[in-house]
């Protein structure tokens, strides 16, 4: 056998080696465990869901994407309620900085979550919210956030 080749026959061997532990008998190492993954809170994923049933705006205030930054928050919106938590409304009012950030919050009389732990939450979670500037000016915006019951077909 030429050099050449025995020299890959024994790089070979000894890669073998290395790959099944130099030999090593694996049943010394004792039994394996093999680690169960934990399985969600609900098969189904969470029983309610908090949408914006109503909003209004300044003209100078995208609609739209004060919509989708409140679809966005919808799942640090889902911590203040649980399935125990009665379906109702957070009305709220609050003014748009010019930079984007909401000034003070007016919880509005349309209110009609009873979850008052749950309606400060969500009160708490949209004032940390960052929305589109409104072109160096302040706006108003007041929206409805409706918490209620997952649907089956949603």
């Amino acid at each position: 056998m030429r050099r050449a080749a025995r020299v890959g026959v024994v790089a070979g061997a000894c890669l073998a080696l290395v790959i099944s532990g130099c030999g090593k008998d694996r049943r010394d190492e004792g039994p394996v465990s093999v680690p169960v993954p934990a399985r969600p809170a609900s098969p189904s994923g969470p029983t309610m869901r908090v949408v914006v049933s109503d909003l209004a705006t300044d003209p100078t205030i995208d609609s739209q994407g004060v919509r989708s930054v409140l679809r966005d928050a919808e799942t640090s919106l889902l911590e203040c309620v649980d399935d125990k938590t009665a379906p109702g409304v957070v009305a709220i009012s609050f003014p748009l900085e010019h930079d984007g950030a909401v000034g003070t919050l007016v919880e509005g009389s349309k209110t009609t979550l009873k979850d008052e732990r749950a309606r400060l939450c969500i009160e708490r979670i949209v004032a940390e919210q960052r929305f589109s500037s409104a072109a160096g000016s302040r706006a108003e915006v007041a929206v409805s956030l409706e918490v209620r019951p997952r649907r089956a077909v949603e």
